[in-house]
């Protein structure tokens, strides 16, 4: 008889460790984004106040002050800067308006030559006038 070959069956322990389940998860990421809104009105245009240049002529003066309703007629708030030729002037900003003014030179009042508008003060003497538009 013929002899067959044994066969050896061997028992292997197959393991298998559990696996962890991983699950993606979408994190959203914020954006920004224009949302439309009510169309701006366009910013209006802002009112400039005009500087007027106040000039006289003075030869031979140390100190020439502007002064007038503007200020309250302060004697010594608006200095004036001497220029060539005996020029003094002062530069400032005021609103629109009629304003009532004299030049205080060395002391004495004295009228804007180049006013042609005048009116009568209460001293018994005139006041030069500006009016700015």
């Amino acid at each position: 008889m013929a002899t067959t070959p044994k066969t050896k069956t061997i028992k292997t322990k197959a393991t298998a460790k559990p696996q962890k389940a991983v699950a993606a998860v979408a994190t959203p990421i914020a954006t920004k984004t224009a949302v439309p809104t009510k169309k701006a009105a366009a910013p209006k245009p802002k009112k400039t106040i005009p500087s007027i240049e106040f000039k006289v002529c003075a030869p031979g003066a140390s100190k020439v002050f502007l002064a007038g309703d503007f200020n309250e007629w302060n004697t010594s708030s608006l200095k004036m800067q001497k220029s060539k030729g005996d020029i003094f002037k002062k530069s400032m900003k005021l609103k629109p308006g009629r304003y009532e003014y004299l030049f205080l030179v060395d002391g004495s009042w004295w009228t804007d030559p180049e006013s042609p508008e005048k009116c009568s003060n209460p001293y018994h003497g005139e006041n030069s006038i500006i009016t700015v538009s």
